[in-house]
Order: C-alpha cells, then structure tokens, then sequence
C-alpha cells in the first residue's frame, strides 16, 4: 500500500497495448492479466523466466509471488487427469507412493536437458538481446516420456534432487553430465 500511494502518480497514468488501465475497465492499480491466486500461491510447481538464453526450470518448493515475467508449470484442474495418469506410471515404475515433488522433479530432468535447449533455439529467433521466448508451444515440443524403468526412473529422481541444492561448480557439472547420459538414453540420442 505505501508503495502505491508513493507512486500513485506514476501509476495511475499507466498505458499498456496503447491504452490506458481505466479506459480498459480496470482500476490503476490492478495487474493488466491478473492470474488465478490460487495457482499464483501454490508451493509446488516448476519455474523458468519467460525470456532466457539457456533453459532454467527449477523447482519452487516455497510458492514464491513474481512478476509476469516467469512461467509456472504445475498440475491444474484442466491437466489433473493426465497428471494423474503419469503419476501413477511414475509409482508403478518406481513400486513405491509417489509424491508431487518426485513427479516434477522427473519433468525438470527433462526440461533442463540439451533436447530441450536445442528445441529453444532451432527454428526460433532470439530478440535483439540474444533471449529465447519460453512459451507454451515451445513446451509442446520437450517430450516427457513414461517412466520405462525402475533404474532409470530412479537414478533421474537421485540426480535432480542432488543438483537443486548443489553449489559447487565441479559437482555440479558431473552430476548434469550424469543426468544428460540418462535423460538422452531415454529420448533415443
């Protein structure tokens, strides 16, 4: 609230799509495309900025609030059924009960791999800057396969929970190569 009534002149005067927030119907201070807050809030999802140059999904554990500028990828009413069927693909695989944290985390393996940067950046045109646009067609395309085997399933689940905690450069890298080998065997590169 301090914020706003700071900068109310500022704000109150914002134009976007050439026009201004009360000409469209809204108040000066709402967002332009609000989102669902209850999807906003969540604390399990995968994120990435909606511009980058090298593909970073990582998962948010926390439910942290951003701008428009990042993209969340989590289970929605609109996707439940086929979460759930890949769920129980990912616990039949692994003979054990499955969290929603394992099941993104097998995405993120597959969403940070070099299939998924090279989709990024074939066919594509980087903005004046050098950045890649991360959209829901570009997402289409980074293909998520069944979980095929207990080995493999678990050594991808072993991996990415190493690497979101991992600061060390050297271990880090090792353990992206070791993902890299896994991700690529079950791709068919």
């Amino acid at each position: 609230a301090e914020y706003l009534a700071e900068h109310y002149e500022r704000l109150e005067g914002r134009v976007f799509e050439k026009r201004r927030f009360t000409d469209m119907g809204k108040r000066w201070y709402e967002y332009h495309r609000p989102r669902d807050p209850k999807l906003m809030l969540s604390r399990k999802r995968i994120v990435s900025p909606t511009l980058v140059r090298h593909v970073r999904f990582s998962l948010d554990s926390v439910g942290f609030l951003s701008d428009h500028a990042c993209l969340f990828i989590q289970p929605t009413d609109r996707t439940h059924e086929h979460f759930s069927h890949f769920s129980k693909q990912l616990a039949s695989t692994l003979a054990r009960r499955v969290t929603l944290d394992d099941a993104l985390k097998y995405c993120l393996a597959f969403l940070n791999s070099g299939f998924a940067q090279e989709r990024l950046i074939m066919g594509r045109r980087p903005t004046p800057k050098g950045f890649y646009a991360v959209t829901e067609d570009y997402l289409r395309e980074i293909p998520i396969p069944p979980p095929r085997s207990k080995k493999s399933t678990a050594a991808i689940l072993d991996l990415v929970t190493r690497l979101i905690p991992a600061t060390d450069e050297a271990e880090t890298a090792r353990l992206e190569k070791n993902l890299g080998k896994v991700v690529s065997s079950l791709l068919g590169g």
